[in-house]
């Protein structure tokens, strides 16, 4: 049975559970929750060189829809414009990939998915 959490501290736990998994995948987690232009980055990783922007999407429950589903148009162009930021502020970054990884449930008992190249 999974603990239920107020909103803003299940998409904490989230986040968490997602950096855990990310790094047992052998991402290298350079950041997490960066304010860059007017988007946050929940998660930014490194993976053979290449720089990861992950967004975490967490539900408690999957009752009035999946996680995923909440990946806005708004959500993408936001990042996209975080991304762009983050290129002109290091040049030496070539490339920008974005992950999805979406949680429904919570402590105790959730499931994961992970989306490489996600959008």
């Amino acid at each position: 049975m999974s603990t239920q959490l107020a909103p803003k501290a299940l998409g904490q736990w989230g986040e968490d559970i997602a950096a855990r998994y990310l790094k047992r995948c052998g991402y290298d987690i350079v950041g997490r929750r960066i304010l860059i232009g007017k988007g946050e980055i929940d998660i930014l990783a490194d993976v053979a060189g290449i720089c990861v922007i992950v967004e975490v999407k967490t539900l408690a429950s999957d009752r009035y829809g999946n996680p995923e589903d909440k990946l806005t148009l708004h959500k993408i162009e936001t990042l996209s414009n975080a991304a762009e930021n983050l290129l002109l502020e290091s040049p030496h970054l070539e490339t920008v990939q974005f992950d999805l990884v979406t949680i429904i449930g919570g402590p105790g008992k959730y499931r994961l998915k992970h989306w490489e190249k996600a959008f």
